[in-house]
């Protein structure tokens, strides 16, 4: 009974079946000893995404080193045609990453004609110099970049990067700079010989940037918005990250180019730099000590189609016990200020932004009862304004606690939040949604 149910059910409903199991592996594998018919099916979602790397251990389920993957190919070339997202995964040359390995991966993975997805990752511990690549992994990740089929890259942790060579795509959609560090716009003879491709990026609908040396800011917005670099058109999603250097500025120029006029959907990843910080004292006093000064906070004004904003921040307090005659203190370092001006700032205002979304994390080691000495009248009053006189409708704030700590009861500190009088206005206005997540 079971072969003459295999037998007849369309390919289709097989193939939605097995799409739905892609990362069951063992499942799809087991799918695959049931027949030959099955086998040929369930290998198009094996082996849809793969990695490349040095070593096997990599966390990833179809992760193949160099031999294993060659030799794999060697017996069923057929796979080639199926792979569409390519990981390369680098690591330092030492011992375990042998010269001639960066050879064979790139002899291998520019068999992959019909890639839509490619990432060149190296580890956030070990940053791997785009220099020290073998030649043929060079030139075979230029011919990548050349396919017709490709629409997203992923650049993560590598160093000395050549930001020319995206020059050469000619479908991307979503591109990812992760931390890739000392970039320049030098190209080696042996690949400027290469003719860049015309219109490179202008289809770019997605951009995410996440550095941490400053020189490189200052690198890659001038080339992205260089009039002799690639033409951005249409960016519909930005998604950057501030690093832990003073970067606030530096961004000012990207959120002022041309290109950003089309932003439908905005996120930003804070982290400390834009916090407010706060004393308390042993008699309860509370007295604003520090901030971002207004140059620091962006101007959104020439987001015109913005529908969606998204921001990541976190929450901090410190404690100074009573030393040598002087009382003790907290210090709460909170982004609320800084947030509550970048929504002000806009003239004209955000008047298609729709959607806001503060993702708040809290330090492993917050005082949570300082929460209550939090004022969230400014940014209330900020939210309820665009609510009355635009187009926001849906405000979302998700607290994100460190799932290690036992002492603090997460439901309890939702409930009070709630009971605050200028948060409950809004969400008794169906306006505002408080919930929670681990971290």
């Amino acid at each position: 009974m079971a072969r003459k149910t295999q037998s007849v059910l369309p390919s289709e409903l097989l193939d939605s079946v097995f799409s739905f199991l892609h990362n069951d592996h063992p499942s799809l594998r087991s799918c695959a000893e049931v027949s030959h018919r099955f086998s040929e099916l369930v290998e198009r979602h094996i082996y849809r995404e793969i990695t490349v790397a040095h070593y096997e251990s990599s966390g990833d389920l179809n992760a193949f080193s160099p031999s294993h993957i060659s030799k794999l190919l060697a017996d069923k070339p057929r796979l080639v045609s199926l792979v569409r997202s390519l990981r390369v995964v680098m690591v330092p040359a030492d011992a375990s990453r042998i010269y001639a390995s960066d050879e064979s991966i790139g002899r291998t993975i520019c068999l992959f004609s019909g890639l839509t997805e490619f990432s060149l990752v190296a580890s956030n511990t070990y940053r791997i110099s785009w220099d020290t690549f073998h030649m043929v992994l060079q030139t075979s990740f230029v011919q990548i970049l050349r396919l017709p089929s490709l629409e997203s890259v992923a650049i993560k942790f590598i160093q000395h990067f050549p930001l020319r060579l995206l020059g050469y795509c000619i479908s991307l959609k979503s591109l990812t700079l992760h931390q890739v560090e000392h970039t320049h716009l030098n190209l080696p003879l042996t690949l400027a010989s290469i003719p860049s491709s015309t219109g490179a990026l202008s289809r770019l609908q997605r951009l995410e940037i996440s550095l941490t040396v400053s020189s490189d800011f200052t690198t890659m917005i001038s080339w992205l918005i260089s009039k002799q670099s690639p033409s951005i058109k249409n960016l519909h999603i930005l998604r950057i990250e501030l690093g832990p250097i003073n970067s606030i500025s530096l961004f000012r120029p990207l959120l002022n180019a041309e290109f950003v006029h089309s932003l439908q959907h905005l996120h930003i990843e804070t982290g400390i730099r834009v916090t407010t910080t706060y004393k308390i004292d042993a008699n309860s006093q509370i007295h604003r000590t520090g901030s971002p000064t207004s140059n620091e906070v962006w101007d959104l004004s020439s987001l015109h189609n913005l529908q969606s904003l998204t921001i990541a921040a976190i929450i901090m307090s410190s404690y100074s016990p009573k030393v040598h005659g002087m009382m003790d203190f907290y210090l709460l370092y909170i982004p609320l200020p800084w947030i509550t001006q970048l929504l002000q700032k806009p003239s004209p205002p955000l008047t298609r932004l729709s959607r806001i979304v503060l993702k708040l994390a809290f330090a492993p080691k917050m005082h949570v009862f300082l929460l209550e000495r939090i004022d969230w009248k400014p940014l209330v009053d900020t939210l309820r304004a665009l609510s009355q006189d635009y187009a926001l409708r849906d405000v979302e704030f998700k607290l994100m606690w460190n799932a290690r700590r036992t002492d603090i009861d997460v439901q309890d500190i939702i409930s009070k939040l709630q009971d605050n009088r200028h948060l409950a206005s809004l969400i008794e206005s169906n306006i505002l949604t408080i919930y929670t997540s681990d971290f």
